[in-house]
């Protein structure tokens, strides 16, 4: 009887661990929805990496709708293109499908599209968006606030 008591703790403790637990989340994601307006920066970093070689700026904003999808719109005659369809996201990462961008034909212009990390700050309303080429100096970077 002894043995048994004994042993009972150790059943009870090999019995619960084996029992499915609600592994719930308790940060939800932020809602990213709305209108946002900022600038889109496209730099490239000098191969010492301690300054900029060129930089380009131009005013954007970005529209998120969770039913219809995002569309850029603003200073789209030169550095950055109109885009727009649907998008994606998680705790750092957006994935944008840009429905304008046709990877068929040459590009000279920049275009919301395929996935970029992102930092939102509620206390601010603010949104970066950031998307860093590998083997390279060039960064696309986005600095939103929500309107």
């Amino acid at each position: 009887m002894k043995r048994i008591l004994f042993l009972l703790p150790f059943l009870i403790m090999l019995v619960s661990s084996c029992m499915k637990s609600a592994n719930v989340d308790p940060t939800p994601l932020p809602n990213l929805t709305g209108n946002w307006s900022g600038y889109f920066y496209k730099l490239r970093i000098n191969a010492a990496k301690t300054g900029m070689d060129t930089a380009n700026k131009v005013a954007l904003s970005l529209s998120l709708n969770s039913t219809t999808g995002y569309t850029i719109s603003g200073d789209t005659a030169t550095v950055h293109g109109g885009s727009f369809g649907g998008y994606q996201y998680d705790y750092s990462t957006f994935l944008f499908g840009d429905k304008s961008y046709n990877v068929s034909l040459p590009q000279t212009k920049v275009h919301l599209d395929g996935y970029y990390d992102y930092l939102y700050t509620a206390a601010q309303n603010r949104l970066q968006i950031s998307y860093e080429f590998a083997n390279d100096t060039l960064v696309y970077y986005y600095d939103f606030r929500k309107q």
